[in-house]
């Protein structure tokens, strides 16, 4: 119990007697003084009852007390529908607090029947009052279409009524408003002045979104260090999203010195919160053995964490596990699953991967149509790979006609991409004159290009020019260096064209057996030149016996 000083207990004294003559206001002070032990012993039942004899004289802050008691049990049973009404009682005598606590109350089907309508017309009546937490309730419910039409410009007039107020929560919401452009105008500058008031107060996802800010240069100079200064304030409070945001860039070395094994400690904090972009990420370190020890089995364990909460870039990844038995068994069937999954989802990898597979019968049953629709997809989200494929479907005329036109038009939106599979296609269209004209030079500059970025097959068509002197002056010894790097990426026709340069002995001392070597290794491939090209030099080797 406190002690009152004298001139306070004679107060209470006072209010003691008027409160057993039924004075309401006496009564609700005096029930007070009992619930917080303030003059008199505590006691939530005498306060209780106290509350009681006021609240059905109409006193709205005994009203309210009471309902207080009711929910918590406090000197009283608990009971909510005797809870919710006395809410009512005083919220209907314009109580704010009881406005506020009502709406909760609809809005859950607490003592009463779960019923948006009137959780959004109390909220309605407090927020109109100024109460913070009602306007933020109620912006939530108009940004969510919960018991009234969802309407974006009506949640961030509320979400702006609660911030000007001090409320972290709608600062940060309204800070999202303005970044998003959802409700008002998109500026980056006003979203990150927002972010920067809640961030300020401790508030963590607004830290995390000021970090973001920070990183992406949206509103702000981008600055990592800034960027890891607002991450670390959310990991400190055990934020998931900072723990993988800041995992990246310790993988990536931005605005801390760049640390694998660090990354991976922070990816795992946040993939153990089931971060789902985390255990992505995460499960990518362990199939490139970046950070961690390659392990496939442990990289397929954290991609099922992550396509269980449906996330798209997951469901790729472990399609593409099923694609090559990494970490499981091979089932192109179940990698075409997977794929299927995540290009639904507009997921663009998923997408190509998935094109190639009907388009070569992998998995699925072979569908050109279906294949060629897939790439188009594909090539709305500006994959290269996919322009270039489409390329080649106009090129040999699968799944649509024939059209050496369209062919180039596709293998050149790649090549300007500097895609060195499109390079060459595109060089073969100009080395042969199918939809452009005949021009060995143009043909030899891509497929330099394309050459100089590893590609076998246009290594090797170099080496042809080389070789035959078409668009560059005839160089044998260089045909067979170019033949050789193509070879040694198992590209069957140069494998076959080297071991003919061994055979005759053109770019290379004559040698049988090492021509013997690379005709066997591109027959092993199915190539029929090879073949023929191996029975002749059997025949000679017979010949000379």
């Amino acid at each position: 119990m406190t002690e009152l000083p004298d001139d306070l207990a004679k107060k209470l004294s006072d209010i003691i007697d008027l409160a057993e003559y039924g004075d309401a206001m006496a009564q609700f002070v005096l029930g007070i003084c009992y619930y917080k032990g303030e003059g008199v012993k505590q006691s939530f039942k005498q306060a209780a009852v106290l509350f009681h004899k006021a609240a059905i004289q109409g006193c709205v802050d005994a009203q309210y007390f009471l309902s207080k008691c009711y929910v918590n049990g406090e000197g009283v049973k608990r009971d909510a529908f005797e809870a919710t009404k006395w809410l009512m009682e005083a919220a209907e005598q314009g109580h704010v607090d009881a406005q506020y606590d009502l709406a909760g109350c609809y809005l859950e089907g607490e003592g009463v029947l779960q019923d948006y309508l009137q959780a959004v017309n109390w909220f309605t009546k407090a927020a109109k009052q100024g109460y913070e937490d009602a306007q933020f309730e109620l912006a939530l419910c108009y940004a969510y279409g919960t018991g009234v039409s969802q309407d974006f410009v009506t949640a961030a007039f509320w979400y702006r009524k609660a911030a000007e107020q001090g409320c972290a929560c709608a600062q940060n919401s309204l800070g999202e408003c303005y970044y998003f452009g959802t409700g008002v105008a998109q500026d980056f500058v006003e979203a990150v002045n927002w972010y920067r008031k809640a961030a300020e107060q401790d508030f963590v996802e607004a830290q995390y979104n000021l970090g973001q800010c920070y990183f992406f240069g949206a509103g702000v100079l981008q600055d990592y260090l800034q960027t890891v200064h607002w991450y670390n304030k959310a990991v400190e409070k055990n934020y998931a999203d900072a723990q993988c945001s800041l995992g990246i860039c310790y993988l990536n070395g931005f605005g801390v010195e760049q640390d694998d094994a660090q990354a991976i400690v922070w990816l795992k904090k946040a993939a153990k919160q089931d971060d789902f972009y985390a255990q992505n990420v995460l499960a990518c370190c362990y199939l490139t053995g970046r950070g961690a020890p390659q392990d496939f089995v442990i990289a397929v364990r954290w991609l099922n964490k992550a396509v269980e909460q449906g996330f798209a870039d997951a469901e790729f990844n472990l399609g593409s596990c099923y694609f090559t038995g990494r970490g499981v068994k091979q089932n192109f069937e179940t990698a075409v699953m997977w794929f299927k999954k995540a290009s639904e989802q507009g997921q663009v990898e998923a997408q190509y991967y998935l094109a190639a597979c009907y388009n070569l019968g992998c998995g699925v049953v072979q569908d050109y149509q279906t294949a060629i629709e897939l790439y188009r997809k594909a090539i709305e989200q500006n994959h290269i790979g996919a322009c270039c494929d489409l390329g080649d479907c106009y090129y040999y005329g699968t799944g649509v006609a024939q059209d050496f036109v369209e062919a180039v038009n596709w293998y050149r939106k790649a090549a300007n991409e500097n895609f060195a599979q499109a390079q060459w296609g595109l060089g073969m269209c100009y080395f042969d004159g199918k939809g452009v004209e005949q021009d060995y030079v143009a043909a030899v500059e891509l497929y330099l290009k394309a050459a100089e970025k590893g590609c076998a097959d246009a290594q090797n068509s170099l080496g042809l020019c080389y070789f035959k002197g078409v668009g560059v002056q005839q160089d044998f010894e260089r045909a067979v260096e170019l033949y050789l790097k193509a070879a040694e990426k198992e590209c069957a026709d140069a494998q076959n064209n080297l071991g003919m340069c061994y055979f005759k002995g053109v770019g290379v001392q004559q040698d049988f057996q090492r021509a013997a070597e690379w005709l066997i290794k591109a027959s092993e491939q199915g190539c029929v030149d090879a073949k023929n090209n191996l029975q002749q030099l059997l025949q000679q080797l017979r010949s000379q016996k």
